[in-house]
């Protein structure tokens, strides 16, 4: 194995936070951190390329044989996504709310743990007509997980198996608070968001905790009994309802429909 140590940057310089990078298929993938270095283990026969995606810039694909190859810290840099901003046609309006959940399941409870970074849980919703996103909500149960950031994508989907095609051009990030108590959070995007008639995964991932619970939970197939349980409330977690959602990785690109979602709300404008 390889581990292969980077810095993912802009063409100025700057550092990326919160990139995605993995192997699709593969079961290999990590997330950036919010200076956007990285670390990932690859095996020495690996011939796939390594993909690295965010939300505001060019997916980017490198031979993992070149990275093996390196002899120090790598550097990566993507290209800016240049997209045209969407606009708002003046005409009739109606406020509205876009429920992506149904009944609450009894005592269940999605949990993202240190080594979930990336995992995207969420909501299906149905747009029937042009919809100005406005604001989304959703409920924390509990958070243990300090310097806790989650990211927020909007993705319509089509077809079968699904495809995935983030409607948003900047990221959304909230910052959870460590508390036993339930928390509801809202967002308000940065850009106009504008969804067109169909369907869409609202998805929620873990995307920044502490560096060292994530360096801990590395060694998690190892841990004796006892260094589970004492280790088994160290999450964030979210209520579950019966709804139709999808649990997806950004960097390895893998999905599995389920049956249950995090029972996110969106909150914006009709347009008639």
């Amino acid at each position: 194995m390889k581990t292969i140590v980077g810095r993912i940057t802009d063409h100025d310089g700057h550092n990326i936070e919160y990139v995605a990078a993995g192997i699709p298929g593969r079961n290999i993938g990590t997330v950036s951190d919010s200076e956007g270095r990285f670390s990932l283990e690859l095996p020495d026969t690996t011939t796939a390329d390594l993909m690295f995606f965010h939300v505001s810039y060019k997916e980017k694909s490198i031979p993992a044989a070149e990275l093996i190859a390196a002899t120090g810290p790598v550097t990566v840099i993507l290209e800016e996504n240049r997209l045209a901003a969407a606009v708002v046609t003046p005409g009739k309006t109606k406020d509205r709310r876009l429920v992506g959940r149904g009944a609450r399941v009894p005592g269940g409870v999605a949990t993202m743990e240190p080594s979930s970074t990336g995992m995207e849980i969420g909501s299906v919703i149905e747009v029937r007509k042009e919809f100005e996103v406005r604001k989304i909500s959703f409920d924390v149960l509990r958070n243990a997980l300090p310097g806790c950031v989650l990211g927020v994508n909007i993705y319509r989907t089509e077809g079968s198996p699904a495809t995935f095609d983030n409607v948003l051009t900047k990221p959304i990030y909230c910052n959870i608070p460590v508390s036993d108590d339930k928390t509801k959070c809202e967002i308000e995007p940065e850009e106009t968001v504008i969804l067109s008639p169909g369907s869409y995964f609202i998805a929620l991932a873990l995307v920044d905790c502490d560096r060292e619970l994530q360096e801990k939970w590395k060694d998690k197939p190892s841990w004796s009994k006892d260094e589970r349980i004492s280790n088994s409330m160290t999450s964030i977690d979210f209520p579950l309802y019966l709804k139709s959602c999808y649990l997806r990785s950004k960097a390895m690109q893998d999905f599995e429909p389920i049956p249950v979602g995090t029972g996110l709300t969106v909150e914006g404008t009709e347009l008639q």
